[in-house]
């Protein structure tokens, strides 16, 4: 007796194949091409950030520099006859250093009292003369009163202050995207084993953040 269904098998096979297969085929090689792409995507923009942080900090150093070669140079202009070599010995025997934060405590004709927030220096009014300083950015000065949000302990609730000044271009724009803006509260939850990536609640929702992300959020503990 002859089997009739054969070739009807055969048909239900390659209707098959072509119903479920090529389909499944064609789109897990578009996820592997746009996963790739957005790969590429990420490396590019992690790259012009790292190389936008470089360029900043040798800008930063080289505006340092210039600073300290004309506050050598003035110093050299207003005493000739080298008094003010005296004065910078003075500086630098007081722990007095190029880039350092420090506050004016008081100042009388006497002394000047200054504090870099662990220690206290003392200048005479003639060697606090040759000391230049510059007011501190915003972003520094809020960033005084806060701590990283890597720092803050589980369920720890924060309210964000600032994003660092490093965090710049696409990595800015992500941390905006998701809520991370000055006054949003925000607090670690959901404890992971490896801890790191962190999981933390903003706005009612759950966002995951490596260390180093969150080493540039600065908040404020409630």
């Amino acid at each position: 007796m002859k089997k009739l269904r054969v070739p009807f098998l055969r048909g239900l096979t390659v209707q098959l194949l072509a119903i479920t297969v090529l389909p499944l085929t064609l789109l897990l090689l578009l996820i592997a091409f746009g996963s790739v792409a957005l790969h590429q995507q990420d490396m590019r923009a992690l790259v012009g950030e790292r190389d936008e942080r470089a360029v900043q900090s040798a800008a930063a150093a080289l505006e340092s520099e210039l600073h300290h070669r004309m506050a050598t140079i003035s110093s050299m202009a207003t005493y000739p006859d080298g008094s003010g070599d005296l004065a910078f010995e003075q500086i630098l025997a007081a722990g007095l250093r190029l880039g350092q934060t420090i506050r004016i405590l008081d100042r009388n004709p006497q002394r000047y009292l200054l504090t870099d927030g662990e220690t206290e220096y003392r200048l005479a009014p003639a060697v606090a003369a040759n000391v230049s300083v510059a007011a501190l950015p915003e972003s520094e000065v809020a960033k005084a009163s806060a701590i990283p949000l890597a720092e803050l302990t589980y369920d720890q609730r924060a309210e964000i202050v600032v994003l660092d000044e490093a965090v710049q271009g696409f990595t800015r724009r992500r941390f905006l995207d998701l809520g991370l803006t000055p006054g949003t509260v925000i607090y670690p939850e959901l404890q992971n084993f490896f801890g790191d990536p962190r999981a933390y609640r903003i706005r009612g929702t759950l966002i995951a953040l490596r260390k180093d992300q969150a080493a540039q959020i600065w908040v404020k503990p409630r």
